[in-house]
């Protein structure tokens, strides 16, 4: 049933690029026509069982009016039906009518001999005309039947008048299309003040629409919340897109500023050995290795800002599929093995079989940012490691070192562009390309310091998807690999 009501709701809603007010115009339409179409309906039943209500009693009476016409040995009885149905029913003139007088015993005493006497069981007490439906002819009739007393003795007699059913469906197709001019003129009214509602209503959000269209490409102040409350929360949700715009353009702004210093100071470094070389203020040979290290680190630099351009482009376009943590994991042990081997440390890597939504290369580039930036920071001959687990719904990722720990005061400003922890030669750009490659998941990443017996023994850089495993089919199995 849900499922039903669902399609049906998808049915109903406006499609894309479709228009608003045709959509409200439509929708109008179909509840004007149910609700018309019930009304007619209602207005229908109701004539029919008026107009059936005033031909019986006009019928009734005409035969009451036989019956003292013949009482009083009156031979005019043309009038009766004409008048009576001119008050009952409001006809100038009286549908041809057949009628037939009978004795107590069902003898024909005059009329139409077609007329059959009525059925069995005639009228009740409280019903002194008996109305029935009988073919007469071959043509359907309805038929009022009254008993009274005539003549000296008071003999009983039976007083029959039959009216065409035809004669009844012509009046109420009279008032049928009385009915349906009522209700069209009704739904064209309706239909009018709903269009011009719906185009008031409208308005607001045209203005809304036609403001954004004057505004400075460069203006990202909070639109005015103006309108109906129906427009606030639209509003709401730009003016929360705009300060997450400025945001971002003020951060883009901040962060450039910050890469043309690091960029500027290592060239004007460069420039100063050169110079002092070439003006023999100092030996080359000295000064080449110190000009190698200034290009490693610039170098260094420029491919930490190639990876966040490609990570801000593959944010807003990734390839997102299913991709296994552990495999990524391995995957940059391996590149990274020769920078663990320099420094002599023992890897490991404790991973379950967690697959999670994501695009590889960014999960690549994330492991691959935590784990050199936990080589960096451990003691030679030390060990790092990996572990992968499944917490619930969640899945987790654990880079851990056993370097000197960080300040709990720098650790959330180091995930901020070019903030690095004190004594650090590291660039500090890699923990903002994991904190941003994070949020494109809907994932956390943080760094807490490990402390065994009161004393900082490393730091683990902890990564959480909340949720992602929550329609999982099996919980993942754990296994154990060394390195």
């Amino acid at each position: 049933m849900r499922e039903r009501w669902a399609a049906w709701r998808r049915r109903l809603a406006p499609r894309p690029n479709a228009s608003i007010q045709a959509f409200l115009l439509r929708a109008t339409c179909v509840a004007l026509l149910l609700v018309l179409g019930a009304d007619f309906g209602w207005q229908y039943g109701r004539a029919a069982a008026a107009i059936d209500a005033a031909h019986d009693r006009a019928l009734a009476r005409v035969a009451a009016g036989y019956l003292r016409a013949l009482r009083a040995r009156d031979a005019d009885t043309a009038k009766i039906p004409a008048d009576v149905f001119r008050e009952e029913v409001g006809a100038a003139a009286a549908p041809t009518l057949r009628f037939r007088v009978a004795d107590d015993r069902g003898a024909t005493l005059g009329g139409d001999p077609l007329l059959q006497p009525p059925p069995a069981g005639g009228a009740r007490p409280a019903e002194p005309a008996q109305v029935y439906r009988d073919r007469i002819a071959g043509v359907e009739h309805v038929v009022v039947a009254v008993r009274g007393l005539v003549a000296e003795r008071s003999q009983p007699a039976l007083v029959q008048v039959a009216e065409p059913l035809a004669a009844r469906s012509a009046a109420l197709r009279v008032e049928v299309l009385l009915i349906g001019l009522r209700e069209a003129l009704l739904a064209a009214a309706l239909l009018v003040l709903v269009r011009l509602a719906v185009r008031a209503g409208l308005r607001p959000l045209a203005a809304l629409g036609e403001s954004i269209r004057r505004r400075d490409r460069n203006d990202l102040a909070p639109l005015a919340v103006a309108g109906p409350r129906e427009i606030a929360p639209v509003v709401a949700a730009m003016n929360h897109m705009l300060l997450e715009q400025r945001e971002s353009v003020d951060q883009q702004a901040r962060f450039l500023a910050d890469a043309s210093h690091q960029l500027r100071t290592p060239i004007a470094v460069l420039k100063t050995l050169v110079q002092g070389a070439l003006f023999g203020q100092a030996d080359p040979a000295a000064i080449l290795p110190r000009m190698l290290s200034v290009i490693d680190r610039s170098a260094g630099l420029a491919n930490q800002l190639l990876a966040i351009a490609k990570t801000e482009q593959l944010v807003r376009r990734a390839d997102w599929q299913d991709v296994s943590l552990a495999a990524a994991a391995r995957s940059v042990a391996v590149e990274l093995a020769p920078l663990m081997a320099d420094k002599r440390l023992d890897f490991s890597l404790q991973a379950a079989d967690v697959s999670i939504r994501s695009d590889a290369w960014l999960l690549g580039e994330l492991v691959k940012n935590l784990l050199a930036n936990a080589i960096h920071h451990s003691r030679g001959g030390g060990a790092i490691g990996i572990v992968v687990r499944q917490l619930r719904a969640d899945a987790e990722m654990i880079v851990w070192d056993h370097g000197e720990g960080v300040a709990e005061d720098v650790l959330e400003r180091l995930f901020e562009p070019f903030n690095v922890a004190k004594g650090s030669s590291g660039i500090g750009l890699g923990l903002s390309i994991c904190r941003q490659i994070a949020d494109s998941m809907n994932a956390t990443v943080h760094l807490f310091n490990r402390i065994e017996g009161g004393t900082t023994v490393g730091v683990d850089a902890v990564v959480r998807w909340p949720g992602v495993l929550r329609d999982a089919g099996s919980a993942g199995r754990r296994g154990d690999d060394g390195g």
